[in-house]
């Protein structure tokens, strides 16, 4: 009498299909195994007994068989790149995970390549509309910050003015009594100012002296006589 097993492959008695992987086979031989063994069929009839042990070394052999067959290598086939479904699955990662960012810099990539491919124009509208009143209130904030940083830099700057005051104030306070007098009398004591020179007067015109009258030519004198001898 043929069991009904005989007729079956080492797939099908384990019952997992071609190319299933050893860790899928393993499972499916204790699974096996753990119906069919004698240990189960102790108060069994002579012929169940019978019937498990031969299904327990059929079991056994097929998982022997397939331990030991090398997996069949698997074709690669080439398929082409879909460039453009590979971008929007992309620019959709970005969306989930909230980067808005970076989806909308994939999708403008997709939209220079087809302008055309899916819903990318509305999601592009969507996102640069979403993307607005963020950068102005990133402007807005910007301003705030720098009016702020003006007004304590302002507030520092008066401080260490007054600061500077009082210690200037505190400095001549404690200058010394002589000291301080003596600047008093410097500062009380005018500066003596220099009196105006007269002005000269004009001189008055030198006055002509007469001319000396030229004394009349002396008469020549007469020739004395000589004497008598």
């Amino acid at each position: 009498m043929n069991d009904d097993f005989e007729q079956l492959d080492d797939y099908a008695i384990l019952g997992v299909q071609p190319g299933a992987t050893p860790a899928e086979i393993k499972q499916a031989y204790l699974k096996q195994i753990s119906i069919y063994h004698p240990d189960r069929f102790a108060g069994a009839s002579p012929d169940e007994q019978a019937y498990a042990a031969r299904r327990a070394r059929r079991i056994n052999q097929a998982y022997q068989n397939l331990r030991r067959r090398r997996p069949s290598p698997v074709i690669a086939t080439s398929t082409p790149r879909d460039y453009q479904a590979e971008l929007y699955a992309k620019a959709q990662e970005h969306l989930a995970a909230g980067r808005r960012l970076q989806a909308l810099a994939t999708l403008r990539e997709l939209q220079r390549i087809n302008p055309w491919y899916r819903d990318c124009a509305d999601l592009i509208a969507g996102l640069e509309a979403d993307l607005k009143p963020t950068a102005v209130t990133t402007v807005r904030t910007f301003s705030r910050r720098n009016v702020l940083t003006v007004a304590f830099g302002g507030v520092a700057v008066a401080l260490l003015g007054w600061f500077g005051w009082r210690q200037l104030q505190e400095a001549e306070a404690t200058r010394s009594p002589v000291a301080t007098a003596v600047a008093e009398e410097a500062t009380a004591v005018p500066s003596p100012t220099v009196a105006p020179s007269p002005t000269t007067a004009p001189s008055s015109t030198a006055v002509s002296l007469p001319t000396a009258v030229s004394s009349p030519t002396a008469a020549p004198s007469p020739t004395a006589a000589p004497s008598p001898t």
